[in-house]
């Protein structure tokens, strides 16, 4: 059993190093694009900076810092929601579902390999922003919130894992839902406020942000650890996502790879 899961981890690493770097030149294009983006980001900043005043909570951070941290702060969530899915139907478009599940570990325990192995480059790009932010646009922010940014991110991990082993049951029980699994990570980060104040959204939209999305709580903590404001309160929405998503991610999917074995028969993408 043991030998059986350590040969399939390190397919899994390897398989992701070939399709996210099969060369030097595709490091250096990863460079060359974080260096773009970083750019963008702050000169986009640069040119709304003037106009986003007034009465907008920036967590006591200038608007550059404030978008970099939003944006940073949500890739690895953002990967984990909507990774599972998107594997899933790799597994299924190129016929590898059903061999893949003839190894003795359950589907859950499996994309968590896969995504465990991709996540390592996510923690890369993010550094690598702010390294480069810090570098050529005099970021200035404390290192004790990038200790506790990364925090965050640990303890808020199995939240957005088990939400996305949930999008991935609804891949395997419909054949479809991945591009609504898209749309809802897109919308989730506008929401949470990760390019500018949620309050420049009518109150209706900002009360279902608050309290329905769970990037809305992760990034809210990580504004205030920034800001030296963060609290023991802070983590109690957290917990609860914790307490909910995750346990019923592994269960949904569990039944769906049940489901699969009745039905005897490959799922067919819509």
């Amino acid at each position: 059993m043991e030998s059986s899961v350590y040969k399939v981890l390190r397919a899994v690493l390897h398989l992701e190093k070939l399709n996210n770097y099969p060369s030097w030149v595709a490091l250096i294009g990863e460079l060359l694009g974080i260096i773009l983006s970083v750019t963008i980001y702050y000169y986009t900043a640069m040119a709304f900076s003037p106009i986003m005043k007034g009465d907008l909570n920036f967590y006591g951070t200038d608007y550059f810092s404030y978008v970099l941290i939003g944006e940073m702060g949500l890739m690895i969530p953002a990967y984990l929601f909507a990774n599972p899915s998107s594997r899933l139907k790799n597994f299924i478009s190129e016929k590898k579902l059903s061999s893949l599940l003839s190894y003795p570990i359950d589907l859950h325990e499996l994309l968590t390999y896969w995504i465990n192995a991709g996540i390592l480059l996510e923690v890369l790009r993010v550094l690598l922003h702010f390294l480069i932010a810090i570098l050529f646009f005099k970021l200035n922010l404390d290192v004790k919130g990038f200790i506790l940014m990364f925090l965050i991110i640990v303890i808020s991990y199995p939240i957005f894992l088990g939400l996305g082993l949930i999008g991935a049951a609804i891949i395997m029980f419909f054949g479809r839902g991945d591009s609504i699994l898209n749309y809802i990570t897109t919308i989730s980060l506008f929401l949470a406020g990760a390019y500018f104040p949620p309050e420049v959204f009518p109150p209706i939209i900002q009360k279902i942000g608050h309290y329905i999305s769970p990037f809305n709580s992760v990034l809210i903590a990580m504004r205030k650890a920034f800001n030296n404001e963060l609290l023991l309160n802070d983590f109690y929405p957290l917990i609860i996502w914790i307490l909910i998503a995750y346990p019923i991610g592994v269960y949904l999917l569990k039944y769906a790879q049940n489901k699969f074995f009745e039905r005897g028969s490959e799922i067919i993408l819509k």
